[in-house]
């Protein structure tokens, strides 16, 4: 679910900055979660987000090789 909240902000909010992607990350996996029953703390979600980012920018630099 975090890759997905952090393609879809990527995707969605493009042009804004991190730190409004980062919230609007957190409110979709927060809901799609929700919806599927899956309880998790915010820092949980949040650190899930985080890696995914991490993981895509490991990506991008390989990429530029």
């Amino acid at each position: 679910m975090a890759g997905e909240a952090y393609a879809y902000v990527e995707t969605v909010y493009k042009s804004k900055e991190s730190q409004v992607k980062l919230t609007q990350a957190l409110e979709y996996a927060t809901q799609q979660l929700g919806r599927r029953g899956i309880m998790v703390t915010p820092d949980e979600i949040r650190a899930a987000i985080e890696a995914a980012y991490l993981k895509a920018q490991i990506l991008v630099r390989k990429s530029k090789r």
